[in-house]
């Protein structure tokens, strides 16, 4: 069955979000270190938690009924580069919210 093309275009918004989002994490990241030298721990907690949910972005877009295999790859690859540049950062805090001592090596 071949998607409306109002589906299509929901699931291309739906992608340019998921780009966007990382894109905003990466920013923000980059103003709170270079710029600020830090942040303070509610801060580091909210952006935890909206980098957490940057990673429903490839199971939303799988599921929307509008997508196909290239409006799936196209924005989650192009949102996969940009979160290659904030993950280093996201994994230790990730550790240290879940209670994991940063020394375990969990990959």
């Amino acid at each position: 069955m071949t998607p409306q093309p109002a589906a299509i275009r929901v699931h291309r918004i739906l992608g340019l979000i998921a780009v966007l989002h990382s894109i905003v994490l990466l920013v923000w990241l980059l103003i709170a270190f270079i710029h600020y030298g830090g942040w303070p721990l509610w801060v580091e907690h909210l952006w935890l938690g909206l980098a957490t949910l940057w990673f429903f972005w490839p199971l939303v877009l799988a599921l929307h009924h509008g997508g196909s295999f290239l409006r799936i790859m196209l924005p989650v690859l192009i949102s996969v580069a940009f979160a290659a540049l904030w993950i280093r950062h996201y994994i230790p805090m990730a550790r240290v919210a879940l209670g994991l001592l940063p020394k375990h090596d969990v990959f």
